[in-house]
């Protein structure tokens, strides 16, 4: 069964925030970013514009999405999008999309925690502690104090 367009416009806005959680430049981000909104306000299915081959009639979709877009498609999976959430994981792009961290608590956040088990089960502050402790994360020396965090 073919992806809605929802789906594929959450996949994409999901490697959007893993590549800006890597740091990688702001044009791939906001290509994907570009992408997922024009597919979400797509005026057809993006299946139904793979199945015509028009995929190129959405705005922002260039020849690297649409080949994305059949590899899902075709296989209902993503080789580059599992990759990537194995080099990010779930719990370090949730608590980053959370916090609102700026780019180099992000970077430090990745580079020194995302090797720990410990992403996927924690609680994240709310309110503008958040962003204090996303900033102290990124300056731990080591992963062996995980600060306790509840909702």
């Amino acid at each position: 069964m073919p992806l809605s367009n929802q789906q594929v416009a959450a996949i994409f806005n999901d490697i959007a925030d893993r590549l800006d959680i890597q740091g990688e430049i702001v044009f791939k981000v906001r290509a994907y970013r570009t992408a997922a909104e024009n597919i979400l306000n797509a005026p057809r299915s993006v299946a139904e514009l793979w199945q015509a081959g028009a995929l190129d009639q959405i705005p922002g979709v260039g020849k690297e999405i649409a080949a994305k877009i059949d590899e899902l498609m075709r296989t209902g999976r993503l080789e580059f999008y599992e990759r990537l959430r194995d080099e990010v994981p779930d719990g370090v792009a949730r608590y980053v999309a959370r916090a609102e961290c700026g780019p180099e608590a992000r970077q430090g956040i990745l580079e020194r925690n995302s090797a720990s088990p410990a992403w996927t089960t924690w609680k994240l502050p709310r309110g503008p502690e958040s962003c204090a402790t996303c900033r102290a994360w990124a300056r731990r020396p080591s992963r062996k104090s995980w600060p306790a965090l509840s909702l």
